[in-house]
């Protein structure tokens, strides 16, 4: 009975030991004493009965494993190591922004990361713009952009409106540069307003008091466009099916019409997506603010984030119509 008692109370000894080496690997001295003084004890020659074995306490035993804290990290960020594959930064931005966010802390992680993003973002408006051209061949409409000058000495004139194509000037659109038009501005659009806004954003970012640097604003600005790309990507399909089905069901050109607007807004509504990423990623930085200050300084650092994104969202669309109505001229 005193050697199972023994045996029992040797093993939960063994057991704390290596959550002490784990957490404090200065106690692993004190560990192996305390094996020692068991066995001892235990193989004492004045005690009857078979010896106890001997236990073999070190500290590199009890950390083969490595701490607990980062085999759980490794296993919730199995994407962390590879930042600069766009199918793997496409997974994160999808499933474990969070995550993502802590990663681009690392100035090393957000240099891989930008040209990542930029690929990302870029590449999906252009497929979405190229998509948007496509469908409205298909269907025979094309927008008409009115001068903003115009538009503001006679506002009663429409700025944009849709006109009917006829079966040859379909697909001439593509032969005489209008689409190419359209997918240059989205693509010079979105990167111009991030240029214009960029530096408000660190100064932003300063004014609240959060430690960060200008690559690290330039990376989550990037973060934001790329998650953006990522949602108009999703909702690209569904938007195709309904187009097509109004176009073989020969709805009324009003339809059509009405079809055609929501699919340049598109970008702008699926754009709020990469403004959650955007606001989720400065606002986990508030950790960086003093922290006698944090409560009231965080607050105004999401004050500051809305304000910033409601410049962006207004900028944004005026740069695409500016350029498109440019380069149809």
């Amino acid at each position: 009975m005193r050697q199972r008692c023994a045996r029992s109370l040797s093993v939960s000894v063994f057991e704390a030991g290596i959550h002490i080496t784990q957490n404090h690997r200065s106690s692993a001295a004190t560990f192996m004493e305390t094996g020692a003084i068991m066995n001892s004890a235990l193989n004492d020659p004045t005690h009857p009965g078979t010896p106890f074995e001997t236990f073999a306490f070190s500290p590199e035993a009890a950390t083969v494993m490595g701490p607990v804290e980062n085999r759980i990290d490794q296993q919730s960020t199995p994407l962390a190591s590879n930042v600069e594959s766009p199918f793997a930064l496409m997974e994160m931005l999808l499933k474990d922004q969070r995550g993502l966010n802590r990663l681009l802390r690392d100035p090393a992680a957000q240099r891989r990361a930008i040209p990542t993003f930029l690929m990302i973002g870029l590449g999906g408006y252009a497929v979405f713009a190229m998509t948007l051209a496509l469908i409205f061949c298909s269907a025979g409409i094309w927008p008409h952009l009115m001068p903003l000058a115009d538009w503001l000495n006679d506002a009663r004139q429409p700025v944009m409106q849709f006109h009917h194509l006829d079966h040859a000037g379909q697909w001439q659109l593509w032969t005489h540069g209008s689409a190419a038009h359209l997918v240059m501005a989205y693509l010079a659009g979105l990167a111009g307003a991030i240029g214009i806004c960029l530096p408000s954003f660190y100064f932003y970012s300063l004014l609240a008091g959060v430690r960060t640097s200008l690559l690290q604003v330039a990376t989550s600005a990037l973060n934001g466009l790329a998650s953006g790309a990522v949602a108009v990507l999703g909702a690209l399909p569904i938007y195709v099916a309904v187009m097509l089905g109004l176009v073989i069901f020969h709805f009324s050109t009003d339809w059509l019409y009405l079809a055609g607007f929501a699919g340049l807004a598109l970008p702008f509504l699926t754009g709020l997506y990469g403004t959650r990423a955007l606001y989720l990623g400065f606002t986990e930085l508030a950790d960086t603010m003093p922290q006698n200050r944090r409560n009231a300084r965080e607050k105004f650092l999401r004050r500051l984030l809305l304000a910033w994104s409601a410049c962006y969202s207004a900028i944004t669309p005026v740069m695409i119509f500016t350029l498109w109505e440019f380069l149809g001229r």
